[in-house]
């Protein structure tokens, strides 16, 4: 679902009028680590039972019509917005696993190391006068911050009904 999303927003990107890699830095290292991430599953996962959710199915039909508009209406701006829209939702199931569950079940190192990517990439954004760039940069810091409190809030919850 991800890479769906990480593909449309890095698409849309690169077809804008403004774009550059300095201040997109994190689009270009978001879209490849997890084609990355992606590829390895492919390879060494095992793809038998793969069978996509409702919720997946949704979200892989948005993003096909997110990319049909972007092609159709030639706007790369708007597909951006729209992408980021999707990224966001992406992370609705995680949230509710968390708060479903009533317990962390996520790394802190990965979730912390992507905040630390995000704040370094709304650095170069804003320091490149990106606009699409500090969207997603920020985007992704509001996100992230917030998985990683609802996170801690469990964590912490968990520890308190362990003394």
């Amino acid at each position: 679902m991800f890479l769906a999303g990480t593909a449309l927003s890095f698409a849309s990107y690169t077809l804008s009028e403004k774009h550059n890699t300095e201040s997109g830095i994190l689009l270009t290292v978001d879209f490849l680590n997890v084609a990355v991430i992606v590829t390895a599953l492919l390879i060494c996962g095992k793809r038998k039972d793969v069978r996509f959710k409702p919720f997946e199915k949704r979200y892989l039909g948005g993003a096909a019509l997110i990319a049909l508009y972007g092609i159709v209406f030639r706007d790369a701006i708007g597909s951006n917005f729209l992408a980021q829209a999707l990224i966001t939702i992406g992370y609705f199931p995680t949230f509710q696993s968390l708060v479903t569950e009533k317990r962390n079940s996520e790394s802190f190192s990965m979730w912390g190391g992507t905040f630390l990517l995000c704040f370094v990439g709304l650095c170069s954004a804003i320091h490149g006068d990106n606009r699409l760039a500090t969207i997603y940069a920020s985007r992704g810091l509001v996100l992230v911050g917030a998985m990683l409190c609802t996170m801690t809030y469990y964590h912490r919850k968990q520890m308190r009904r362990e003394q």
